[in-house]
């Protein structure tokens, strides 16, 4: 299954993208929290993990949804692939290798 994932800072910023990221990837449940990076007990991030099974495709728009620092995201997707999720995939939908899209 795959299973999405959005974050924003604050009340006052738009999903929108985010949103027509998880549309275009076809994301059965979409998780959203309004709060910021730093903290690890965002409700719906531990929701997400707690409903996602191994196999599932947790698909974010970029990486720095799920974490504010390289130090935060490393210790984040490691405990997604030790503790939580062994097996599980990161899809990030905003990936490109193409100058155009940078």
């Amino acid at each position: 299954m795959k299973i999405g994932y959005i974050r924003v800072s604050r009340d006052k910023q738009t999903t929108a993208l985010q949103e027509d990221a998880m549309d275009k990837e076809h994301c059965e449940r979409v998780f959203t929290d309004k709060m910021s990076g730093k903290r690890f007990d965002r409700p719906e991030f531990l929701k997400m993990l707690d409903m996602a099974r191994t196999g599932d495709v947790i698909v974010i728009w970029r990486l720095d949804r799920l974490g504010r620092s390289l130090k935060q995201l490393i210790e984040t997707v490691t405990g997604i692939w030790q503790g939580f999720l062994p097996g599980a995939a990161i899809w990030t939908a905003k990936i490109s290798n193409t100058r155009e899209n940078w």
